[in-house]
């Protein structure tokens, strides 16, 4: 994370502001004022705003002239409390009138705007921890004067942050911005009685303050759109700004030096971002149906809400501890992830390391099921795990006491004691994380066992590779598949990334009830004018296949994918050129691939663009026959740091197979008859011309990320 600055003057500072990083949440404190009955005539008020040194920096539009309807709260030498308005509009100087309350009769006269600001319950000044969002201005810059006189000169009491924030994506609407930082931008005023000398307001603690933009939000797109907040004046280090769409994604952004904000003038802070990030959602499950998940800090897994084999969608009202709520007890089967194989290739177990990630990053709140609840009359007792930095605060999920199954003695303390596995083990033993009432902890436990198993998002299907200098993607989390049938046709992922369909010719067939992986060209299932069109087509006639490129519904992935999102044109086939630049131009692009063996299955490993290799193992790049060879366990690690694996799955030609799999692999592009190959010593891209249409290959989609 870096911290630039463009411009530096006695008038404004602009700041562009790059990284991703978690915010602190915030919390509203804003006090109403009481108000007395109404008094009309007396004193009248002359109210003056304060000329910023960055006037002409400023939005013409922004308030620091009064306009009609300001009303300001005035307490006089005799503590009379009420509060002055004025008609006068779009000037600096105007008069105010009582409105209502007590009037003010006698000095010396202390004013505050807004009437907000000012809690005549408590007698505090509070410096709002919500902010409301005006287009192109800031609503209710506070301001204070004192004066012996009815003359009142209005001081501002803060700096203002001036957000110009745009986005690559369109359609987007901001509901929030919040900001933190290790000081305070929200709270009471701790220099209330000194105000008149020390101009600028300070508080103490470090509570944050957010700018509501209203139910509608407000779209933001490629022209940056400019976001007004008033903080009192400091030096804010580990400043963090977060901004939340409607649609519940997030992005944060945080400076890794201190942001000096000056009383009466502007920051001028440009946050360009591209894709913003949801941080809640949910993702297919095999059988059908979703599973909802959420994410509890800035870059960390995201969290199934129910354990597997749960069937609920709430955790209110249940008070019993049976499968439907609690889901199932597994034992641990760290050659074969568990949460993938009862939730397909969207799922993942999670390991040691992202385990005890969730006890250290999240707020742990013990819910007895008694007295502390996890949702309305859950009697479950269990941990309330939430996130606590910004823009998280509002994920949690719940760790229900589901207890443990002994082979031999049965259950084993359920309603006081919680066990989920980990796709770790500690042979002859497996890791586990184990949850008391008092405590959380990660030990080792017979595999035998029966635990919970709490499912994280499969990391594979985030990892990003580039394909163009302007394009990356992510990979399905798996070769595509077809099941030919007239009643119940289905498109699917394959469950692991080493899987591919068991060659057989009879498969290809409209009805024939089996599952198919090898496809020719533009066989998505839709006419678009060729003669064959469907996936289980075996002409051997190339003239009968889709000539132009894969475009619209005659590419793959338009299709609805079962475990895919099963949403049309969320997929897409890479071109020729995409292939080429994935292998041969991106940023070390020959260290990001190499031939190699997953349980027992020979193909080609591809690595993300920001790529760590795991601890205890190793990595060969370049085209040395299948020399990486992993089991399940080692790439299962594999997977988690984003690796891809492409199955020699071998090439069709019409019902036979004349190239075998694992000698040789094939996959589609969308470009007319290229193809990539890869075999023992090769990974290229090729083309036959117009003669490659009918050969059947694997196909292998990806989605775009920006």
């Amino acid at each position: 994370m870096t911290v630039s600055l463009i411009k530096e003057d006695t008038t404004m500072k602009k700041i562009i502001l790059f990284a991703a990083l978690a915010a602190i949440a915030l919390t509203s404190c804003q006090q109403e004022l009481t108000i007395e009955e109404n008094k009309p005539g007396g004193v009248v008020f002359t109210a003056t705003t304060e000329i910023p040194a960055t006037k002409t920096a400023l939005d013409a539009s922004l308030n620091v002239v009064w306009q009609a309807g300001d009303e300001i709260v005035i307490v006089d030498g005799d503590s009379h409390i009420g509060t002055y308005t004025t008609t006068a509009s779009g000037d600096t100087k105007a008069t105010f009138t009582h409105n209502s309350g007590s009037e003010a009769t006698s000095s010396p006269y202390r004013a505050w705007y807004p009437t907000t600001l000012y809690n005549n319950i408590t007698f505090t000044l509070i410096l709002p921890a919500t902010q409301t969002y005006t287009a192109g201005n800031i609503a209710g810059n506070p301001m204070y004067a004192e004066s012996e006189t009815a003359n009142l000169s209005f001081k501002n009491l803060c700096g203002i942050i001036k957000l110009n924030i745009s986005t690559t994506q369109s359609g987007k609407k901001v509901s929030k911005i919040i900001l933190s930082a290790d000081q305070g931008m929200s709270g009471e005023i701790s220099n209330a009685a000194t105000l008149a000398t020390d101009l600028a307001a300070g508080v103490t603690g470090t509570a944050g303050v957010t700018l509501d933009c209203g139910t509608e939000g407000v779209e933001i797109g490629s022209t940056p759109i400019p976001f007004y907040i008033a903080v009192p004046a400091n030096t804010y280090s580990n400043l963090k700004i977060s901004v939340v769409t409607k649609d519940g994604e997030i992005q944060t952004r945080s400076a890794t030096s201190g942001i000096e904000v000056v009383r009466s003038k502007i920051t001028d802070i440009t946050l360009g971002f591209g894709k913003l990030t949801a941080t809640t959602g949910s993702a297919a499950i095999t059988g059908g149906g979703t599973q909802e998940w959420v994410q509890l800090w800035a870059g960390g897994p995201k969290w199934a809400k129910f354990n597997v084999g749960s069937s609920i969608s709430s955790y209110a009202g249940k008070t019993e501890y049976s499968t439907d709520n609690i889901g199932g007890y597994y034992s641990f089967n760290g050659t074969d992830d568990t949460a993938n194989n009862y939730w397909g290739p969207n799922w993942t177990t999670p390991g040691q390391a992202q385990l005890q990630a969730l006890i250290d990053n999240c707020i742990w709140v013990y819910c007895d099921g008694s007295s502390v609840k996890y949702e309305a009359d859950c009697t479950l007792a269990g941990w309330k795990v939430s996130g606590k930095d910004a823009g998280y605060t509002e994920n949690a999920i719940f760790l229900p006491f589901a207890g443990t199954k002994d082979p031999i003695f049965g259950m084993n303390g359920v309603g006081t004691r919680g066990c989920f596995w980990s796709s770790d083990p500690n042979d002859p033993w497996g890791y586990f994380l184990e949850l008391f009432a008092d405590s959380q902890s990660i030990p080792y436990h017979d595999k035998s066992h029966g635990c919970s198993v709490r499912a994280i998002l499969n990391p594979a299907l985030e990892a990003l590779f580039s394909v163009s200098s302007t394009t990356k993607v992510t990979f399905s989390p798996g070769n595509l598949q077809y099941y030919c049938s007239t009643s119940a046709p289905e498109w699917r992922f394959a469950e692991h990334q080493y899987d591919y369909v068991a060659f057989d010719g009879s498969a290809y067939a409209e009805n024939s009830g089996k599952w198919i992986d090898l496809f020719a060209y533009g066989t998505s299932g839709y006419n678009n004018g060729q003669t064959c069109y469907q996936p289980y087509s075996t002409s051997g006639n190339a003239g009968d296949y889709y000539q132009n490129a894969l475009t619209g519904n005659a590419d793959w992935g338009y299709n609805k994918i079962s475990n895919g999102g099963n949403t049309e044109n969320q997929w897409r086939t890479l071109t020729s050129s995409e292939w080429q630049y994935l292998f041969q131009a991106r940023t070390n692009s020959d260290q990001k691939y190499g031939h190699g063996r997953v349980n027992g299955v020979n193909g080609m490993i591809l690595l993300p663009d920001n790529w760590t290799l795991p601890d205890g193992l190793s990595f060969t790049s370049g085209n040395s026959a299948w020399v990486n060879v992993y089991d399940t366990d080692q790439w299962l690690k594999m997977e988690r740091a984003g690796a891809v694996f492409l199955p020699a799955s071998g090439s069709r030609a019409g019902d036979t197979l004349p190239t075998p799999a694992e000698e040789n692999g094939y996959y589609r592009s969308s470009t007319p008859a290229y193809y990539v190959w890869i075999s023992s010593n090769k990974l290229q891209v090729c083309t036959n011309e117009d003669t490659y249409f009918q050969y059947g290959d694997a196909v292998r989609l990806v989605r775009n990320v920006n």
